[in-house]
C-alpha cells in the first residue's frame, strides 16, 4: 500500500516506538481525538500516545486492515 510520505512516517515512527519521530508529523498546535477526550500540541499528544501505548500495548499498521477497522466486529 502506498501513503503519503506523512503517513508512512507516522507508522513508522509508531512502530518503533519512537514518540519524538512521531511527534515530528505533527504541527506545533495539531490536536489528537481519542475516546471522547482532546489532545493539542505536541508535549499533550506524546503523553496521550506513550500512555496508549503502555496501557493497549496496540500495534498500528494501515497494510493490514481488520474486520473491525471495516466497521464490523
Amino acid at each position: 500500500m502506498q501513503l503519503p510520505q506523512a503517513i508512512q512516517a507516522y507508522f513508522e515512527a509508531d512502530r518503533k516506538n519512537n514518540c519524538e519521530a512521531l511527534l515530528a508529523c505533527f504541527a506545533q498546535t495539531a490536536a489528537v481525538h481519542d475516546e471522547g477526550r482532546s489532545y493539542s500540541g505536541h508535549y499533550a499528544i506524546g503523553n496521550w500516545w506513550e500512555w496508549s501505548k503502555a496501557r493497549y500495548r496496540h500495534v498500528a499498521d494501515p497494510s493490514k486492515p481488520s474486520l473491525t477497522s471495516m466497521g464490523r466486529r
